[in-house]
């Protein structure tokens, strides 16, 4: 249950960000006066990279947290 929270929590943070950034660049772009195409295009793919990169590396961040209350609990559990 815990793993699928932490993807669910990872997925939500990356696709947040995603569209932060996404938003971001179309409104420079229509400031740049880019066309329509070049928009769509780079967008997509700048929401698609940035995406994968942030949901991996947030759920990379995740386990390292895990693993640190993993290694809590044994360390507990081998004093008693």
């Amino acid at each position: 249950m815990e793993v699928k929270r932490d993807k669910n929590l990872a997925r939500l943070f990356a696709l947040f960000l995603s569209w932060v950034l996404l938003v971001a660049y179309l409104i420079w772009g229509f400031w740049r006066n880019l066309s329509f195409l070049t928009l769509v295009w780079r967008g997509f793919l700048l929401f698609s990279v940035t995406y994968i990169v942030i949901f991996y590396y947030s759920l990379w961040i995740i386990s390292l947290g895990g693993n640190k209350e993993m290694e809590i609990r044994d360390e507990s559990d081998s004093r008693d």
